[in-house]
This record gives C-alpha cells, structure tokens and sequence, in this order.
C-alpha cells in the first residue's frame, strides 16, 4: 500500500499519499465514572480564542455495528443510499474532533471503513489532522486511507476498528485487573504508538480512552483522531505550545493553568490518566459534583487517591507519570521498561 488518496469530482478526491482500500470505594467510583460517561464528553476547540467547549453526549453512542454481507446488499440495491466517492455511507458510529464518524464500506469490495465527515469551514484544522496523520505507519495507529471533498464536507476515509472504544470496554466490563497480560500488552500498545509519533516530532494532545480503538477480538488497541496534532520541533529544542485542547479530563495541569507546555510530556501525563482509568475503572480527577473547575483543580494540585487492589508496580508507574512538574514525569522509554510490564 501506498500513501492516502485524495480525491475531486462531484466529489473531489485529495491524494496526500495513495493508500486507500484496493478496488478489485471502589463501586462507589465506578458509579460516579459510569455517570460521568452519561454526561457531555468536553473537549476544547483549538480554532476557538475563548477555548470554546464542544460536548458530547454518551446516550447518543452506538455500540461497534456487525454488518451482515446481506445488510451490505441491501443498503446497496435502496436508492436512498448515502454515498460519497466509491464508499457507501452507513451509521454514525462516533463522534470525533470536528465532526461525525460515519461506518462505510467500499462499493465493490465491501471492505469496512470508517468516515470522518467534517464541514469545510473546519479546513485549515483538517487540513493539519491530514498532514499528521498521512505520514504514520504503524501497527497500533489507524491508517488514514484517503480524502474526499465536495463543496461543502471534508470526508476522511480511515481504518474501521470493529471493537469499539476501551472507554467503552471499561464502561461494559468494569477495570481491568493490573496484573493480567492483557491489561499490560493493551497499555504497551498505546505508548508505543505514542512514542512513534513523538518519534516523528509529532504530538497527540486528546490521548483518552475514547480515542483508542479495539480489535474485534479486544486483543490489541489502535490510536485514532489526529484533529489536535501538532508537529513539533526536535525534542533538544523544547518547543513551547499555548494551544488549550483536548478533554480536561485528562490535560495536564500545565495547560489548564494556561502556561505554555511541551507537547510531549502534556501527551505522557494523559498516558497516566488512561493506565489509571482502565486498571481503576474510574477517572482520577473526576468530581461527584460534575463541576468542571472542581476537576481542573483537583488536576491542579495532584488530588487523587491510589486505591489499595492496584499492585505496586503498577502504583509506582502511575506515580511515575501523573507528576505536576513535567519535567519530573517518566519518559516514553523508560515506561516501556518500568518493571510493571515483567
């Protein structure tokens, strides 16, 4: 395969690299992380000077759709089809930073995918997305397929990643216990798409649970939504950044406090809300009140509590991590070699 593949017509087709599909207490938390999930997801607009907050509501998720081929044939012989390009245009499937993600499949070979619709006037912050995303290879990080345009949308064909969301996965099963395999391969596998990007001077910056995808199986993850990254100097020169963006719930308290940050260590510090999160079941610096600036200053003064089940290698990496002075947090490399993982 190839690079992304852009595309104009009726529809127009962007081609940034050619790679598209081939034709032929803790309940009582756990309560409080399962409301929290009930209300608006936030996460902050760059384009916007007052950092404008979009919400979103969990009611309005759907669960990982299983298309028959017979659904496939049937959405093919209606005339009422959605369509854009050579993909037919399913259900919307999740939400993303910008826009809608719409499941889709490729008109001759069925292949699934999924959609990201964005209006144009979101161009200049697509435009970025793209740029990021196009350049990334890697096991653990949805590939972008290709772009389409009309007058009006931005369509970006991506990998489908048929599990679903590890929020989702937690809010179904409960944690997951520290100590099993699968909870550390699942881990591994989002630093080390991490460390690929920040490895290609690229930052994330809206690293949650809610981004990182599943295999059908539940057995590996994929990292998605590339609407905030941010191509960065080289690490020597510790580029600053200013932008507030991302879910509060999981910024670090240098960019909530509106200091200017280093964009990788702001992406390690939202690893250590995700390891907590999925071991814990619930989100470290989430408040009963519902009240956002109760949570900013929660964040703020490091005010979580460590519970007890978790083992202590695992306490220790989360310590590790969730550091109010960035330049105190454990680097990349050496989480990957923390003995938890043993």
């Amino acid at each position: 395969m190839g690079g992304v593949t852009v595309c104009v017509c009726s529809v127009t087709t962007y081609n940034p690299l050619r790679n598209s599909p081939q034709a032929p207490d803790r309940e009582a938390k756990e309560q409080v992380f399962l409301l929290w999930a009930q209300r608006c997801r936030s996460s902050v607009d760059q384009r916007s000077a007052e950092s404008r907050i979009v919400c979103r509501h969990r009611q309005t998720r759907v669960d990982p759709p299983q298309i028959a081929q017979s659904d496939i044939l049937k959405e093919l012989q209606s005339n009422a089809v959605a369509s854009v390009g050579n993909y037919i245009l399913g259900k919307t499937i999740g939400e993303g930073s910008f826009g809608k993600v719409k499941l889709g499949w490729h008109k001759l070979t069925s292949q699934q995918v999924a959609v990201k619709i964005v209006d144009k006037i979101h161009a200049p912050a697509v435009v970025r997305e793209i740029d990021g995303w196009r350049a990334l290879r890697h096991p653990n990080i949805a590939q972008l397929y290709e772009v389409l345009t009309t007058e009006s949308k931005i369509y970006m064909v991506t990998e489908f990643v048929p599990g679903g969301e590890a929020f989702d996965m937690i809010l179904r099963r409960g944690r997951m216990d520290d100590r099993s395999p699968l909870a550390k391969r699942l881990f591994r596998q989002v630093v080390e798409a991490v460390k690929y990007c920040h490895d290609k001077n690229l930052v994330h910056r809206d690293l949650k649970l809610e981004n990182v995808m599943l295999t059908e199986d539940m057995g590996n993850v994929k990292l998605i939504d590339f609407g905030f990254t941010r191509e960065v100097a080289l690490p020597t020169q510790k580029q600053l950044l200013d932008t507030y963006c991302g879910s509060v719930a999981y910024a670090a308290p240098e960019m909530i406090i509106g200091k200017q940050y280093l964009g990788p260590q702001a992406d390690i510090w939202s690893l250590g809300v995700i390891l907590f999160t999925l071991v814990c079941g619930f989100l470290p610096f989430d408040d009963d009140s519902e009240n956002e600036i109760l949570v900013q200053k929660k964040i703020k003064e490091l005010d979580y509590e460590m519970p007890e089940f978790l083992s202590d290698t695992c306490k220790d990496l989360i310590a590790r991590i969730l550091k109010l002075d960035p330049a105190d947090r454990i680097a990349l490399n050496d989480i990957l070699h923390h003995p938890w993982f043993s």
